[in-house]
């Protein structure tokens, strides 16, 4: 049995992935996902699985975090099992209402573990990506995406069994919102003796967001993230219509992480005022 990401544009993933700034000519400092309410993550991920998996694949899930080679089991998980094609199943975890915010100290760092036994074949498979526990939220933010109706990037989505909640993806990245802009878009009337009538004016809001130093893999991520039908930046519904600015430092050095910029706009935020009736 193979555990794959699954979703190849996920943040958090458990195969072998290679990034061309990921190389012997470099050493990155070490990023890693801040964690500050187990509700801060949400994921998908493939399994290839000769049997069929049960309706509660949480029964034979084990999911663990690792610190300092000490492991400690996290319950509370909420895992569902989606068939997507012959022996292909999409697996959907959500730590909302587990126990994952609660075992660890402000700035340890931590991976994650997962331990399957669909078949009677027990196997372990461990994050790429680490993650960190904070207590200060200050320059982080907590980014939950999905789509509406259809699939994309590598994502399987659908409306939740019995709740019909839509399955969602959610990570906190450090990441900020600045420059709050209220900008107008509106039309006016000229009349013939110079008296002017406005037809419609409408307000919307933008917001820069900055990014702290992150990985190819998280900027690529982030970018698919920004590109989907629903977007919450923490509580904030908000819309990415613009460039994506990579800040690359002006070094001859290679360099594998660097900030970034780009702009969302609130939504909805549709202040109107139309004499068009």
């Amino acid at each position: 049995m193979t555990l794959s990401s699954g979703a190849r544009n996920s943040f958090v993933t458990f195969d072998s992935q290679t990034w061309v700034t990921d190389n012997a000519c470099i050493t990155p400092p070490f990023v890693c996902y801040p964690i500050r309410f187990s509700s801060d993550l949400s994921f998908q991920m493939n399994v290839f699985q000769p049997t069929i998996i049960p309706a509660d694949p949480a029964t034979e899930m084990t999911i663990k975090t690792v610190s300092n080679n000490v492991a400690t089991t996290v319950t509370g998980v909420t895992v569902y099992g989606e068939v997507l094609s012959n022996g292909l199943y999409a697996l959907f975890l959500e730590f909302q209402g587990s126990t994952l915010g609660n075992v660890y100290n402000d700035g340890d760092c931590f991976t994650l573990t997962i331990e399957t036994d669909f078949d009677g074949n027990k196997l372990i498979y461990t994050s790429n990506e680490c993650f960190t526990k904070i207590t200060d939220p200050c320059f982080t933010t907590a980014i939950t995406y999905y789509n509406v109706d259809e699939d994309a990037f590598g994502f399987h989505y659908f409306d939740r069994p019995i709740i019909g909640i839509p399955w969602y993806n959610k990570i906190r990245l450090p990441i900020y919102l600045k420059n709050p802009v209220i900008n107008t878009e509106q039309e006016v009337y000229v009349r013939s003796d110079g008296t002017r009538q406005k037809l419609f004016a409408r307000l919307f809001r933008q917001y820069q967001a900055i990014t702290d130093i992150m990985s190819e893999k998280m900027h690529e991520n982030l970018v698919v993230a920004l590109n989907h039908d629903k977007i919450f930046f923490d509580n904030i519904e908000v819309t990415f219509e613009n460039e994506y600015n990579n800040q690359f430092p002006n070094m001859m050095l290679p360099v594998s992480q660097w900030p970034a910029d780009f702009i969302v706009y609130e939504t909805p935020f549709d202040e109107l005022n139309s004499n068009c009736g």
